[in-house]
C-alpha cells in the first residue's frame, strides 16, 4: 500500500466515522519501494475509532514511527500493533484515556515511555519484544490492569512499583535475564493467574505466600531448585505446572497442605519421587508426571479418590505400578505410554470408571484376567510391547470401541475376542498371527479380521 493509497483509506474512515479500521497483510504490497516507515499523521483525524489494528503494515512489517496524531484518537479502546522495526512510542500514546487493550508486538522496541502510566482505563496489556531491558517506575499507575502479558527476552528486573497494581488477576512473564521477583509481588491481592517462565530465576521469595486468591501457577524456570516454604501457604491454589526445573529433584511433604490442588504437572524436571503426603491431595482430579526420573509411585496414591486423569509418561525409571492404583475408582483416563512398565497389577480390573487406557512403547509381557472387568474401557493401546497372548477374558471389554497391539509378540488370540462386537478399530501390526497381512491392514473393519483368525485357527 502507497502512502496515497493509506492516506485515501484515511480520509473515507473520517469521512464515514468508521470506529474500527483493519490494516493488516491483505493490504499490503510485496513491492519494496511501496514500504513506508511511518503513519501518516492525518490518523489523528479519524476521532471515531475504537479499534486500530496495524499488523504487517506497509510491507514485510517496516513501520517505524508513530505520529503524535495517535494522541488524538480520543475514543480508541484497542490498538493492536505488530512492527519489526519500531523502536519507541511517542509520550502521545498516554493521551489514549479510553484506551482499555493495548497489544505490541513489536520485536525492536526497547523501552515504554512513563506517559504509559496515564492510561487508567488500560486493562489489558500484552507486550512482546526482544530488546526491552526494563519496564518504567509508572507501570504502577495502571490501576484498573487486570492483565500483564509481558514476553521480554531481555527484561533483567521488575520495578518495585508492579506491586501497585492492585486490580492484576493475570501476570504471565517470559523472559531470559530476570533473576528474581520483586517482594513486592506479594501486595498484588487480586493475582489469580501466575505464569512464570525465567530462565535465570534461581528462587521465588518467600512474599509469594501472600497471594491468598492466587488460583493457577505455572513455572518453567531451570536454575530452580526448590519451592520456598511460603508456596505450601497457598490455600487456594487450584492448579500447579512445574516445567523444565531441570534442579528440582523432590517435592516437600508440605505439598500435601494445597489441600484445594486439583490439578498437578511435572515435566522435563528430575523428580525422583513423590513423597507418601500426595495423598492428601482429595480434591485432586489431574496428575501430570512426564519425563521425570521416579522409580515407583506411592502407596498413598490410591487415597486420591477424586483423580479422574493420571498420566505418567517418558518415565523410563518406572518399572511398576502399586496394587494401590486400583483403589481410584474415579479414574477414566490412564496414560502410562513410554515407560518401562513389565506387567499391571491385578487391581487395575479394579477400575470401574476408565475409559480411555494407552500404555504403549513399555515392556509389557502379560496383561492380568481382570483387565476383563474394565466394563467402561473404549479405547485401549498397548503396542510396541512384548505381549505374547491375551486373556481369555478379554473379550469382555463389551464397550471396547478403539484396540492397538501393533508391534507385539502375539501369536495368538482369545476366542472371547468374537464378542467385541463394539469394536470400530482394530490394529495388530507387526504381531506373528496367521491373518494374511492385506487383511491386518485393513483396521477399520475389525470383526473381518477376527472372524477369518476364529475360522482358521486350530
Amino acid at each position: 500500500m502507497t502512502r496515497d493509497e493509506l492516506l485515501q483509506v484515511i480520509a473515507k474512515a473520517a469521512q464515514e466515522g468508521a470506529t474500527t479500521l483493519d490494516l493488516t497483510e491483505s493490504n499490503i504490497s510485496s513491492d519494496p519501494s511501496d514500504q513506508l516507515t511511518e503513519l501518516p499523521p492525518e490518523i489523528g483525524q479519524l476521532t471515531h475509532l475504537e479499534t486500530l489494528i496495524i499488523q504487517n503494515l506497509c510491507g514485510h512489517n517496516a513501520l517505524q514511527t508513530l505520529p503524535p496524531e495517535i494522541g488524538q484518537l480520543k475514543n480508541l479502546k484497542v490498538l493492536d500493533l505488530r512492527s519489526d522495526e519500531l523502536h519507541s512510542l511517542p509520550a502521545a500514546i498516554g493521551q489514549l484515556h479510553h484506551l482499555s487493550k493495548l497489544r505490541l508486538n513489536v520485536r525492536q522496541l526497547s523501552h515504554l515511555p512513563a506517559e504509559i502510566g496515564q492510561l487508567k482505563n488500560l486493562s489489558e496489556l500484552h507486550l512482546f519484544t526482544d530488546k526491552l531491558s526494563h519496564l518504567p517506575k509508572a507501570i504502577g499507575q495502571l490501576e484498573n490492569l487486570s492483565e500483564l502479558h509481558l514476553s521480554a527476552g531481555e527484561l533483567s528486573h521488575l520495578p518495585k512499583e508492579t506491586g501497585q497494581l492492585k486490580n492484576l488477576s493475570t501476570f504471565e512473564l517470559y523472559t531470559s535475564n530476570l533473576k528474581c521477583l520483586p517482594a513486592e509481588i506479594g501486595q498484588l491481592q487480586n493475582l489469580s493467574t501466575l505464569r512464570l517462565s525465567a530462565h535465570s530465576l534461581q528462587e521465588i521469595s518467600d512474599e509469594i505466600g501472600q497471594l491468598k486468591n492466587l488460583s493457577v501457577i505455572h513455572i518453567t524456570t531451570p536454575l530452580l531448585s526448590h519451592l520456598p516454604a511460603a508456596f505450601y501457604k497457598l490455600k487456594g491454589l487450584l492448579s500447579l505446572d512445574l516445567e523444565c526445573c531441570e534442579t528440582l529433584n523432590c517435592l516437600a511433604a508440605e505439598i500435601g497442605q494445597l489441600q484445594h490442588l486439583r490439578r498437578l504437572s511435572i515435566s522435563h524436571t528430575p523428580l525422583r519421587n513423590l513423597p507418601p503426603e500426595i495423598g492428601q491431595l482429595k480434591d485432586l482430579s489431574q496428575l501430570i508426571l512426564s519425563h521425570v526420573k521416579i522409580s515407583h509411585l506411592p502407596a498413598e496414591i490410591g487415597q486420591l479418590t477424586k483423580l479422574s486423569e493420571l498420566e505418567i509418561k517418558h518415565c523410563n525409571q518406572l518399572s511398576s505400578l502399586p496394587p494401590e492404583i486400583g483403589q481410584l475408582k474415579a479414574l477414566s483416563r490412564l496414560n502410562l505410554a513410554h515407560n518401562c512398565l513389565t506387567h499391571f497389577p491385578e487391581e487395575m480390573g479394579e477400575l470401574q470408571a476408565l475409559s480411555w487406557l494407552s500404555a504403549q512403547n513399555n515392556q509389557i509381557s502379560s496383561l492380568p484376567a481382570s483387565i476383563g472387568q474394565l466394563k467402561n474401557l473404549s479405547y485401549l493401546s498397548l503396542r510396541e510391547n512384548q505381549l505374547k497372548a491375551l486373556p481369555e477374558k478379554f473379550g469382555h471389554l463389551h464397550n471396547l470401541s478403539t484396540c492397538d497391539f501393533s508391534y507385539n509378540q502375539l501369536n495368538s488370540l482369545p476366542k472371547s475376542i468374537g464378542g467385541l462386537q463394539n469394536l470400530s478399530k482394530l490394529y495388530l501390526r507387526k504381531n506373528p498371527l496367521p491373518i494374511p497381512p492385506i487383511l491386518i491392514g485393513n483396521n477399520h473393519k475389525p470383526q473381518a479380521i477376527i472372524a477369518h483368525y476364529l475360522e482358521n485357527s486350530v
